[in-house]
């Protein structure tokens, strides 16, 4: 298993938010995965700025009152699928499910819009068969 898989073994700790595709968070585009590596290499998530954003993402990240931006470290099996994205009290949740056969988990990088940095980050994949 790679070292990004750190599925939460604890429910959420008060009400979820779910972050939306397209608003609240977008996933880094394929040629950047060189950069999120980089950026992510000690760090399941970092503060960036908005050019970094607009770069990793292929658009602008729009930001409104306190919220900041983040890359943060996620994975996914390559094969058709679409992430959830949860925020609790104390953490952000990142999973992502897909329908396929024997296909490789590969590491990609969101950038995602958040009021502040969660303490724990979790990050975890499934695949339906």
């Amino acid at each position: 298993m790679d070292s990004w898989y750190t599925p939460s073994t604890q429910p959420p700790a008060g009400s979820i938010s779910n972050l939306r595709l397209h608003t609240d968070f977008e996933v880094v585009q394929p040629d950047k995965l060189a950069s999120v590596e980089a950026l992510l290499k000690n760090h399941s998530l970092v503060e960036i700025d908005a050019a970094t954003a607009e770069s990793l993402a292929g658009k602008k990240m729009v930001t409104a009152g306190e919220q900041r931006r983040y890359l943060v470290r996620s994975l996914h099996f390559d094969a058709h699928g679409e992430y959830t994205v949860e925020r609790d009290q104390t953490s952000l949740r990142i999973h992502h499910r897909s329908l396929g056969f024997d296909a490789p988990i590969v590491r990609q990088g969101l950038v995602v819009l958040l009021g502040g940095p969660p303490r724990e980050v979790f990050v975890s994949c499934s695949m339906a068969r």
